[in-house]
């Protein structure tokens, strides 16, 4: 009878118990979420193919900032109107790609590598 009663009682909180752990856990994910798109990210900038070289190559940007940023920031300091920018000298991104994504999938040893020319360097 003991067993019963207290099966009983399970019962009758048990979707509360349910609903507040899945809050717990969906708070948890969405601060874990938004800490690494508020991150910032190490970006070290690369000339390629004779042009300039910056005086400060690393630099931190946010996370939720988007690629264009980086390019904006490199044609204001280059001072061309023809700039090609790279990912680990292999890819142009799309400007409107977030950098803690290109971070995730692109990243090496802690930093963003960010190849930049004032013509095409890679095809």
């Amino acid at each position: 009878m003991g067993n019963r009663k207290c099966l009983e009682e399970n019962k009758s909180d048990g979707p509360m118990k349910k609903t507040g752990v899945l809050v717990v856990v969906l708070i948890f994910s969405l601060s874990i979420s938004s800490m690494s798109s508020v991150r910032k990210i190490v970006v070290h900038l690369r000339a390629t193919g004779g042009a300039p070289i910056l005086k400060q190559n690393k630099f931190k940007i946010s996370g939720t900032d988007k690629f264009a940023k980086v390019i904006d920031f490199l044609g204001r300091q280059l001072h061309s109107d023809s700039l090609f920018v790279y990912v680990n000298s292999a890819f142009s991104p799309n400007p409107d790609e977030s950098v803690i994504d290109l971070y995730n999938n692109f990243g090496i040893d802690g930093k963003l590598v960010v190849n930049y020319a004032c013509s095409m360097a890679w095809g």
